[in-house]
């Protein structure tokens, strides 16, 4: 019996080394949920193995799985971050009912105004398409990935 826990104890390192080297941010919990280990012990395996225990997260992590309203709340408050970084006013509705073209406004230090559009990456590569620009002066594509287009740029 000893013998059969040696085994599947060795085999666990090397699974667990390879799926770190594959992907060197994945946790202990995603390990351990693929490899039915608890995420406490895949941490004992991780450190034995002299791996880092502690791993970077994108602020992205999981954006793809997120439903329809998940992914648009993340994209709008993605590009709220990022026209606050270049020093904007972000203003958004709180009536999300009503469609007026646009789904935030940027107001700039000089006083101008910017309306903006945010297309969701709906999967991988594909945008949700916008064939009328009636409505808004600026089209924020913005990608599962965190990464923001503007059209025109901003």
């Amino acid at each position: 019996m000893a013998v059969a826990i040696y085994t599947n104890e060795i085999s666990a390192k090397k699974k667990i080394l390879e799926i770190r080297q594959k992907n060197p941010n994945a946790t202990a919990a995603a390990i351990g949920r693929e490899l039915d280990l608890s995420k406490q012990r895949v941490g004992q395996i991780i450190k034995e193995l002299g791996l880092p225990t502690r791993v970077v997260f994108e602020h992205t992590a999981g954006a793809d799985r997120l439903g329809r309203q998940g992914k648009e709340l993340f994209s709008s408050n993605l590009v709220a971050a990022d026209l606050k970084i270049k020093g904007l006013n972000v203003f958004v509705s709180a009536d999300k009912q009503s469609d007026h073209g646009f789904d935030m406004i940027a107001l700039a230090k000089d006083g101008s105004v910017t309306k903006i559009r945010i297309s969701v990456e709906v999967a991988a590569g594909k945008q949700r398409k916008f064939f009328n620009k009636k409505g808004f002066d600026v089209l924020a594509q913005v990608a599962l990935t965190g990464s923001i287009k503007y059209s025109p740029p901003f």
